[in-house]
């Protein structure tokens, strides 16, 4: 049975993958690629092509510009710095490779637990902090480009 259409393609950035929302067989289905091997001189034409060899019957039912222009977001979000997270992050926990914690057994989901909770205690500000603020409020605007899911 091949795809029948897709409905939406977008990006997660931790671990960086492209997510895909289609239809088969009538019932609607969720798929996401992993984007692991980006270096600094990768493009987003190469990454295009390169899952159009590989995930053709996939990749076929995307629309060119709409697949370029999510892979061109995991891009930008990769240059902005999000690589050295992403990989530190891939590296550090093996069960954040896809793994359905749901499902996961008790270790594998503890394992994730302390790793969250360690995540969480480096980034928290605490009123000893001096970058704390009482009831910090951000505006954050309309944003700069379309997120291409509207």
């Amino acid at each position: 049975m091949s795809i029948e259409r897709v409905m939406r393609c977008g990006i997660r950035e931790n671990p960086p993958a492209l997510g895909f929302e289609f239809v088969k067989a009538g019932r609607l289905c969720h798929c996401s690629v992993d984007i692991c091997a980006v270096s600094v001189d990768t493009t987003a034409d190469d990454i295009c092509r390169k899952l159009r060899e590989t995930k053709p019957q996939l990749t076929d039912a995307v629309d060119a510009a709409e697949l370029r222009h999510a892979v061109q977001m995991l891009l930008n979000f990769l240059s902005a710095g999000g690589a050295a997270t992403v990989s530190k992050a891939a590296a550090k926990a093996d069960w954040a490779n896809n793994i359905d914690l749901n499902r996961a057994s008790n270790e594998i989901v503890n394992k994730a637990k302390e790793d969250m909770d360690e995540a969480f205690q480096r980034s928290r500000i605490t009123k000893d902090d001096p970058n704390w603020v009482y009831d910090k409020e951000v505006d954050f605007g309309d944003g700069e480009e379309d997120s291409g899911w509207d």
